[in-house]
Parts: C-alpha cells; structure tokens; sequence
C-alpha cells in the first residue's frame, strides 16, 4: 500500500513539474530540493497584508484603469452632447477690433448623444462595480491564507510533539516485544501511529510554506535568491 501511494505521489509530482516548466517556458527547468519548513520565514507578518495586497495586485490596477477609462468616456460623450460656445477676435485697420462668439450645438443624430451618454454611465458603474469585486475577491483570499497559515503553526508543534511522543512508544513496545511482553501486532499498530503522526506534521509545514508563498506573492514581497528557494 505505501509503494503505490508512492508511486501515485510521484507520478503526481512529475504532472506537477510538467505543468510547471510549461508555464515558464523552460523544459529543462529545475526546482533544485525539497525546501525545508523554516518557523520564521514560512509564517509571514499578517500586519497590513491586506493593504499591500490591494496595492500590489495587477488585478485591481487593471480594473481600476479600466474605470479612469470609463469616466473619460463620460466626459467625452457629454463634451459632444452639448453646445460648443467659441469666442474670436480680430483686428485690422478698415474694420478695428471685432469680436464674435459662436455657439454651436451638433443636432444629427437625433438622441444618440442622450444614448451615448448613458451606456457611458452604465459602463462607468459597471467598471466600479468590478473593482469592488476584485478587492473584496483579493481581500477574501489573503484573509484565508493569513488564517491557515497562522493555525498552521500551532498544528505543526501539536503534531511534532505528538509524533516524538509516538517514536518513543514504539521503541518501547520494540523492547516489550523482544521480552515477549507485547505482540507483533502492538508494535505494527505503534508503528503506524507514529507514521500517521509524521505524516500530519509534514502536512502540517507544507501546508504553511503554501499559504506563506501565496501571501508573500500577493502583497509584492517575495523575494527570490536565484537558488531556486524564497
């Protein structure tokens, strides 16, 4: 049963990796080795993540352009929906000084001025609206990873403890068994309890090196050192 969750975890992997190098570009694309959980590193400051996030994410930079662009073309359609006032002056020696106004008002088209201005309006709301939904989106999804990735902590030294506690009962029921004081059956059972328990504390760290890579993307402050770690 473990060789095939293995050999199911690394064909996984290899899917993983594959999708990988096709993203960046790269088949021939290493990750170099397993990172190891690091207790400060892998639990980043949750203080104005929130606020960082919003400023760095390209999504609501977009949306937000895309609502400046929205409210020019207000200002646009109403500039051709109503009348033009022009002023001239002029001056020569038979006539003097002249000045002449011109108020000019463009009629054709009958209401599409009217039209045009009001899909302008729809589509300035509508443009809000979608930046409000990618901030509350954003805020949403870094308030998640700030809160796994603090339980985390907590998970993995409940685990880490347990799974010590766990190795040491097994090799105690090892040398109960050899003095005929515990069956075989005792320590297989120990034995899974601590491997269980390894295995909840792995999931554990890389459950808080995930959220704490999310984060650290989100809010502009990943900083890669070239070797393939953070």
């Amino acid at each position: 049963q473990l060789e095939q969750e293995l050999a199911t975890a690394e064909a996984r992997r290899q899917a993983a990796l594959t999708q990988f190098r096709a993203l960046v570009s790269d088949p021939g694309f290493n990750l170099g080795n397993v990172p190891a959980y690091d207790p400060i590193a892998h639990h980043p400051d949750p203080a104005q993540a929130a606020e960082q996030a919003l400023t760095c994410s390209p999504t609501r930079q977009r949306r937000l352009a895309e609502a400046q662009v929205a409210k020019a073309d207000i200002d646009v359609a109403r500039g051709q929906l109503m009348p033009q006032l022009s002023a001239e002056y002029s001056r020569n020696e038979i006539t003097g000084d002249r000045v002449g106004l011109v108020l000019r008002a463009q009629t054709s088209g009958g209401f599409s001025g009217v039209s045009a201005l009001d899909s302008a309006r729809l589509r300035r709301d509508s443009a809000d609206l979608e930046v409000g939904a990618a901030e509350r989106a954003l805020r949403d999804a870094i308030g998640v990873d700030l809160v796994e990735n603090a339980s985390t902590r907590g998970r993995i030294a409940s685990a880490g403890t347990a799974a010590r506690n766990a190795r040491i009962v097994t090799e105690s029921y090892k040398r109960q068994f050899n003095a005929g004081r515990r069956t075989w059956l005792d320590v297989m059972n120990a034995v899974r309890e601590a491997s269980s328990l390894e295995l909840a504390e792995a999931a554990a760290e890389v459950s808080a090196m995930q959220t704490a890579a999310r984060i650290l993307l989100r809010t502009c402050r990943w900083q890669p050192d070239g070797s393939g770690g953070q």
